[in-house]
């Protein structure tokens, strides 16, 4: 067979509801199997990105040891859901890619049969083809290099360079449209690079929730002493709390553990923690002051809130079956400014827990206190607003 002329056809979009089978392969170059980036294998990283793309079936070629030690791996690992196995020369294959290859699944959804994706030096890194039964991939792999249906944008995961890349585009990523401004420009930055910290250690998405709630907690039990150092140092471990904040949802992305019910406990926690922290406040304040009245709009404000959670809470989880609220805060595609729009706005948590923040540093708890029942009668006026009009756009 003219290898050279098997993948050059017209162009079509990966996905596809035809099975789209992928073959990894192996060699003594490539990077170990075992090699973790980013608390993750390389090769690993490299099925999952392919599976995100579309691929529905996945082999493996190279010596045989080596296939047999990655495919134990692979099936090992939950995170991976797609039939694997070793190569077969009668099984035609769509996707051909080094075990070290990664490229970003968007990329790869957009390719056409014959095109090529190569890495920095210039090599064949990845090839989609037409479905092709193949005795040696890698034959079939490097034959695209004298085809004219090149791009760059492939990152061979075995040299420090491209991991370098790799890990810019990927921590890039991170980054949602719905981030706040101080979670843009502050508390993302800092998230991020706790994360970086962290991912080496094996740390999970889970683990990192607790400890998003144990700093969140602390921070309300700190603030409710009669101490303004201490008032200070809750209101500190507070805003850290929702820096951190970010970090479980980040490792979740980058190492692809999404668990069924994660983006709820993720809210469950945010919304503890707040009214904890509130309430914490609130009695310090009351405590410092000899007053009643900080106490009372602890309670006020707890009462509120709790309506507030429990209206988005309602709408999120009949109409997705999930705890991620950022569902109930989407506007309409079409929305134009409105009275929702400037609530949403002032009540972003990013924005409100650094004003704290800014408020206790300065010494003005109690200006902070008064402020808590009107951010939160005001997100319950919000939320009811948004839940008007998604019942006017359904």
């Amino acid at each position: 067979m003219d290898l050279s002329q098997s993948w050059q056809t017209t162009l079509q979009p990966l996905a596809s509801e035809a099975p789209v089978h992928a073959t990894l392969i192996l060699s003594e170059l490539s990077a170990r199997a075992d090699r973790a980036f980013l608390g993750m294998p390389v090769a690993l990283r490299v099925a999952l990105s392919l599976a995100q793309a579309g691929v529905t079936e996945l082999s493996v070629y190279g010596p045989r040891a080596r296939v047999l030690s990655l495919l134990e791996q692979l099936r090992a690992d939950s995170r991976l859901r797609l039939p694997l196995r070793e190569h077969a020369p009668d099984v035609p294959i769509d996707v051909v890619c080094h075990e070290d290859a990664w490229i970003a699944p968007e990329r790869v959804r957009e390719l056409g049969l014959g095109e090529a994706v190569l890495d920095a030096r210039g090599e064949p890194a990845l090839l989609r083809v037409r479905p092709t039964c193949a005795e040696d991939p890698l034959a079939l792999l490097v034959s695209a290099a004298d085809s004219g249906k090149r791009q760059p944008g492939a990152l061979r995961l075995r040299h420090a360079d491209d991991q370098r890349e790799a890990s810019r585009q990927l921590f890039a990523a991170l980054i949602k449209p719905s981030d706040g401004p101080v979670s843009r420009h502050l508390n993302r930055h800092v998230s991020r690079a706790i994360t970086r910290l962290v991912l080496p250690l094996g740390m999970t998405p889970n683990t990192m929730t607790v400890f998003v709630a144990l700093t969140g907690l602390a921070g309300a039990y700190c603030a409710s002493f009669p101490s303004p150092a201490l008032q200070l140092l809750g209101a500190a471990l507070y805003q850290f709390h929702s820096i951190i904040d970010g970090c479980d949802g980040e490792i979740a992305r980058l190492t692809q553990r999404f668990g069924k019910h994660g983006a709820l406990i993720d809210s469950v926690v945010d919304d503890v923690c707040n009214a904890a922290f509130f309430f914490g406040l609130s009695l310090g304040v009351a405590r410092l002051y000899e007053s009643s009245w900080p106490l009372a709009t602890g309670t006020l404000t707890a009462v509120a809130y709790a309506g507030v959670i429990a209206l988005q809470y309602g709408v999120v989880l009949h109409a997705t079956g999930r705890g991620d609220k950022t569902k109930f805060w989407a506007p309409p595609s079409a929305e134009r400014p409105s009275v929702f729009g400037v609530f949403k706005a002032l009540l972003r948590r990013d924005v409100f827990v650094l004003l704290i923040l800014i408020a206790v540093a300065l010494g003005l708890q109690q200006a902070a206190v008064a402020l808590f029942p009107l951010a939160a009668l005001g997100a319950l006026v919000a939320s009811s607003v948004r839940l008007m009009q998604s019942k006017g756009t359904a």
